[in-house]
Order: structure tokens, then C-alpha cells, then sequence
């Protein structure tokens, strides 16, 4: 007996075995790969909000309760070669409506 009329006798014998689990494979790629693609979408769509909105932003440090001046930055731009700016960064909120929103 060859081996692969073995092959298809034995796939033949054990073939509701056999469906159900080519099924669940083809199902459980089938998940995977739309997970895969789902959390790419998700992972390029927020990369593009962050381009969005921070620009060439590369780095950046945070001094807690002081500020950086205009000559530290100008100093940290030399130091490093590349441009630097000091910048303000303030909490706030926002409410619409009468505070309903």
C-alpha cells in the first residue's frame, strides 16, 4: 500500500474527525488573522492622531512644578543638534452646554 492511498483511506475512515478539525483551524485563523488586522488598523489610526498632533515631535521632558527657560532650550538644541523649544504646559477643562457637557 503507498503511502499516500494510506494518506486518504485514513482521511476517508476518521472523516468527520477530520472536517471538524480542518473547520476549527480555518475558524481559528480566521480570528486571529482579523485580530491582527483590527489591532493594525487601530495601531496606524492612533499613530496618525499622535502625527497629527504632535507634529515633529520626537522628545520630550517634563520638569513637574518649574519651567524650562529659553536658554536652557537654546543650550539643549546645541548640545543635542537638533531643535528644541520651551513650552508651557497648563491642565484645563472644558465644559459646553450649561456644564452638561
Amino acid at each position: 500500500m503507498k503511502h499516500i492511498s494510506l494518506i486518504f483511506r485514513t482521511l476517508w475512515h476518521y472523516r468527520r474527525q477530520s472536517l471538524t478539525v480542518a473547520l476549527g483551524m480555518a475558524i481559528g485563523m480566521a480570528v486571529i488573522t482579523g485580530a491582527l488586522v483590527t489591532g493594525d488598523s487601530v495601531s496606524s489610526g492612533l499613530r496618525g492622531l499622535v502625527g497629527i498632533r504632535l507634529g515633529d515631535v520626537d522628545l520630550s521632558v517634563s520638569a513637574g512644578d518649574r519651567y524650562f527657560t529659553d536658554q536652557l532650550s537654546e543650550r539643549m538644541a546645541e548640545g543635542l543638534r537638533i531643535p528644541a523649544a520651551a513650552v508651557l504646559q497648563l491642565a484645563g477643562s472644558v465644559t459646553a452646554g450649561g456644564g452638561k457637557a
